[in-house]
């Protein structure tokens, strides 16, 4: 429940779903490890695995397993807020439609610097 809540909480600041298959497909092109490109603003492992992150982690159980704005299942696990971008499939509301649709595999708006909205104090 309290995932729920924090995961809604993301969406009133204006961040997007994140999902590691594409629904409509459901293919998984995402069972690369992480890379830096994918993870830009939260990339701290590397050759000598002092990140974060465990150095082999794959994208797919990155979304899955530990990001807080992943649409589907979240487990209790699922606590993450990165700082930036973090790639893989987004559903988002079409500014120009009003139309909740998906984009392809990007780097989308699931971390703090992707906060639009903010909350005031009234």
């Amino acid at each position: 429940m309290s995932t729920t809540a924090a995961h809604e909480l993301g969406h009133a600041q204006g961040l997007d779903d994140i999902y590691s298959i594409d629904l409509y497909g459901g293919v998984t092109p995402l069972d690369q490890t992480v890379t830096s490109n994918w993870l830009p603003k939260d990339w701290t492992s590397g050759p000598a695995n002092n990140g974060y992150y465990q150095l082999g982690l794959r994208e797919t159980d990155l979304i899955k397993e530990r990001l807080i704005m992943n649409g589907l299942n979240r487990p209790k696990s699922a606590l993450d807020i990165p700082n930036g971008t973090v790639y893989g499939f987004h559903w988002y509301t079409d500014p120009i439609t009003g139309q909740y649709t998906n984009s392809a595999c990007t780097n989308g708006k699931v971390g703090v610097d992707g906060a639009t909205n903010t909350f005031d104090d009234r």
